[in-house]
């Protein structure tokens, strides 16, 4: 029975949601390879080929996949039936054997609730993972930017400390030639120095910026080197901000999953209310009644007097609150 839940949200929703959005596809559970099928390290790395390394190898983003394991464990385990609890009497002495077995049944009115709540568990941490995603893509785009741009401050710079090179050499032959005074010579020596300081600044900017890249892509190295190119965009004509704003509530993951957030705690609320009742099928049984071996069937509840659940219902009202905040 535990087998029969199942979730279509799985590794393969996530990976066709990204796909479907952004042309990127996710590493099977199958493949251990470290670099996607249509990725050649030996041409340098483009911008679509980093994203692709960043999919199959980011340590964040293969963590956070790792929770629809957890997800599909949680869904197993609300369909499973709960096992019957067996009493035995030994018979020593003038005491009679006697044993009952007894089955939980309030299971089966609430298991329904469990499997709901851990379906859209499920699917709303699937969501939750298409939105890391897409917010990976995203980073490492501007990462990808980011480098492109700050090696080419830093070549702009390195030239220009050059250019200053060559005239604080003139700026020491005119005064040599008796042209400049000291004062105005040792003004280029200064200028100089100060573009060769900002030169070394820019450079390291780039290097911290090629690590970060690194780090988003998952993998280090010489072997890996990035390709960049003018990238030639074809902009289309910007909508206005209420068909952004539309279109941006109908198709963002992180909402969707805030939604299902809500669906959760609300089914939550409901499940903690129904274990109010705790009610146990009894099958009872002795070895020497007045008829010799005796059975009977019976019944045990447990009276809901002085616990009513109220700490876990007021916890569900709470988890349901934060919910439709975090919406």
């Amino acid at each position: 029975l535990g087998c029969a839940a199942h979730s279509p949200f799985d590794r393969n929703y996530v990976s066709d949601s990204i796909q479907s959005r952004a042309g990127f596809e996710l590493v099977s559970v199958a493949d251990s390879s470290l670099l996607p099928p249509d990725v050649d390290l030996s041409d340098g790395v483009s911008e679509d080929e980093a994203i692709a390394l960043a999919l199959w190898n980011n340590p964040q983003f293969l963590s956070d996949l790792t929770e629809l394991g957890y997800a599909r464990a949680d869904l197993i385990q609300a369909g499973m039936l709960l096992n019957p609890a067996l009493s035995y009497l030994f018979p020593i002495g003038p005491k009679q054997m006697e044993y009952s077995i007894g089955l939980p049944i309030e299971f089966f009115w609430q298991r329904p609730s469990r499997v709901a709540i851990s379906k859209l568990n499920a699917e709303q941490i699937a969501e939750s993972l298409v939105q890391n995603g897409l917010s990976l893509i995203r980073d490492v785009r501007i990462s990808y930017a980011t480098l492109q741009q700050k090696r080419l401050q830093a070549r702009i710079v390195a030239e220009e400390a050059a250019l200053q090179d060559e005239i604080a050499v003139i700026a020491a032959a005119r005064l040599r030639a008796g042209d400049i005074s000291e004062l105005e010579e040792s003004a280029f020596r200064l200028l100089a120095a100060q573009m060769h300081e900002k030169n070394i600044h820019f450079a390291q900017d780039a290097d911290l910026e090629e690590i970060q890249l690194h780090r988003l892509v998952g993998l280090f190295g010489d072997s890996i080197t990035f390709n960049f190119q003018i990238p030639v965009h074809l902009f289309s004509p910007i909508k206005n901000v209420d068909d952004l704003l539309l279109g941006a509530l109908a198709a963002r993951p992180d909402l969707r999953a805030a939604e299902l957030g809500i669906e959760v705690a609300g089914n939550k609320l409901g499940w903690e209310q129904s274990k109010i009742f705790s009610l146990t099928a009894v099958l009872d049984a002795n070895g020497a009644g007045k008829e010799g071996f005796e059975m009977g069937p019976g019944l045990q509840a447990e009276l809901p007097i002085f616990n009513w659940n109220n700490g876990n219902r007021a916890r569900a009202k709470a988890e349901m609150a934060r919910a439709a905040k975090n919406y």
